[in-house]
């Protein structure tokens, strides 16, 4: 309203409580179904209500439409220009006063509207032109920040400093990077609660967009797998253009930051990783040099010790470089270092090492509680499950306690995949019988009672090998045949036939024991 054009020609007769809305374009309105086109917020209007002829209710009509799309004001040619019209009807008048919509009329009779059209787009490329030097000096800033190594802490300031914003950087599981610390905006209680937010957002939706939640703008930094952290700002106001450029600006760092601390991840597990090896492998047997190798990784033993092995069942390639991975090991690491102090989280593509430490042991349904509770954090997973490992006192049978993690995993995941929590003492006797493959033993059970039921199944499509595993893991036949759907004579008759195939009798001790290693000895094969 201060340009001459403005000034000097046009006046504002109604609205003047929404003289402070945006202009964001400007367009002229000369056919009557324009308000239902595509009217877009904070559209100056330029009109001569021709459209509407004399029709009052019309006008009214159409300028309650375009005040529900949120113009940002609407601009009359009157007089001789328009023979429909000599002044404004008072309705209008009125619903733009009641609606703080602002209305001018062109006092200049001969006044074009290209004239107006191009003062306002000046002013709109004048505007946006600033915008774009500004963002791009931030963007310069932003730049050098990252060339010279600053912080996120750093970053925060510089945004906080520039829009007078509350700002704050949080991981994916809701850990603090970096804080502006204005007025001590982001409370614990408040960062609990967009946490919540957050997590209700992306289990209903690809959140991958800003969203505002709690009295915030939340913009998810995205790396190529997922959700690395997220950008969160204060809103004491509606965000302008240029500050929502420069949380976008913040947003494309965060993520490189982020990226940063996975390759610093990445690169100090595979620094670590021939450590663990070395222990893990008993490559060191100086009980000594063990000791200080586990040191080294940050381990501290009090007593007893477990090998722990977390690993996706469904996933056999991977790499640390995954934003789900890093939220993982994030959570694993302060799981442990709260429950059981002194214990250590190692991190390899697809899983997780913990060396857990012991003052003593405990019972196995507490550890299994405390070890379930670990896999049931939102960031974990499904798909994972966990193999604990046998204790021990001295450092040189550690290997021990790792095997035995990494068989329960193996044998949990066949024997009882419903389990997420499996202990190498569950499966005593299918680690026994595992021994046997590849001897002379498991080659003649494999001729001489694997294959032929499997081969007689084959052929006469029956349910020989099904039946014999299902009686195996029964408690009786009348269980086994209730399991199978099917009669115990039945049942009976498939077990004799089983017996004329290969010699064994199931009902004799030795033979039920040799015919149970059998199908061990196949699943695990």
């Amino acid at each position: 309203m201060k340009e001459e054009i403005f000034a000097e020609n046009i006046d504002l007769v109604a609205g003047r409580d929404g003289v402070n809305r945006d202009v964001r374009s400007i367009s002229v309105m000369e056919v009557p179904d324009y308000p239902d086109g595509d009217v877009g917020r904070g559209m100056m209007i330029l009109t001569t209500l021709s459209a509407y002829k004399n029709n009052i209710e019309a006008m009214v009509d159409a300028f309650r439409k375009l005040a529900d799309k949120g113009i940002s004001a609407l601009v009359v040619k009157l007089n001789r220009l328009n023979p429909y019209m000599d002044v404004l009807p008072g309705e209008l008048i009125d619903f733009a006063n009641a609606n703080d919509v602002p209305l001018f009329i062109i006092s200049k009779v001969n006044l074009p509207f290209r004239e107006i059209i191009f003062c306002v787009m000046t002013q709109l490329v004048n505007y946006k032109y600033s915008i774009l030097l500004r963002v791009n000096q931030h963007y310069e800033e932003l730049y050098d920040a990252i060339v010279k190594r600053e912080g996120l802490a750093d970053f925060v300031q510089r945004f906080s400093a520039s829009t007078r914003l509350a700002c704050i950087c949080i991981s994916s599981n809701g850990e603090t990077l970096a804080s502006s610390d204005r007025d001590h905006a982001f409370a614990p209680a408040l960062i609990s609660r967009l946490m919540e937010e957050i997590r209700l957002v992306e289990a209903e939706s690809d959140a991958n967009r800003p969203y505002a939640r709690a009295g915030c703008m939340v913009f998810p930094a995205m790396l190529q797998d997922g959700i690395g952290g997220y950008f969160i700002v204060r809103m004491e106001h509606q965000l302008d253009e240029e500050e929502v450029f420069f949380c976008r600006q913040m947003v494309s760092f965060l993520s490189i930051k982020i990226l940063e601390d996975y390759l610093l991840l990445e690169s100090g597990q595979r620094a670590s990783a021939i450590t663990v090896d070395r222990i893990l492998y008993g490559v060191v047997n100086d009980p000594e040099g063990l000791q200080l190798s586990l040191e080294s990784l940050g381990f501290s033993h009090r007593g007893l010790m477990r090998i722990l092995l977390i690993r996706d069942a469904a996933r056999q390639n991977g790499s640390t470089l995954d934003a789900s991975h890093y939220a993982r090991f994030e959570h694993f690491k302060a799981y442990f270092r709260r429950e059981f102090s002194g214990s250590v989280v190692h991190s390899f593509a697809n899983g997780y090492i913990v060396f857990l430490a012991l003052k003593q042991d405990m019972k196995l349904s507490v550890l299994k509680r405390k070890l379930l509770a670990a896999l049931e954090s939102p960031r974990v997973g499904s798909g994972f499950c966990l193999g604990c490992g046998a204790p021990v006192e001295k450092v040189g049978d550690i290997p021990k306690s790792f095997f035995g993690a990494r068989s329960a995993v193996r044998f949990g995941h066949i024997f009882a995949p419903d389990e997420r929590v499996h202990f190498q003492t569950d499966f005593l006797e299918v680690s026994a019988v595992s021994h046997l493959l590849g001897t002379a033993e498991h080659t003649a059970i494999k001729s001489n009672v694997i294959s032929p039921i499997k081969r007689y199944d084959a052929d006469h499509r029956s349910d020989l090998w099904t039946s014999l595993d299902v009686c195996i893991s029964a408690n009786s036949l009348k269980q086994a045949a209730e399991t199978l759907s099917i009669h115990i004579t039945t049942l009976r008759y498939r077990i004799k036939k089983i017996q004329d195939l290969t010699g064994i009798d199931y009902f004799n001790t030795n033979g039920r024991y040799l015919l149970q290693t059998a199908s061990i000895l196949d699943k695990i094969e």
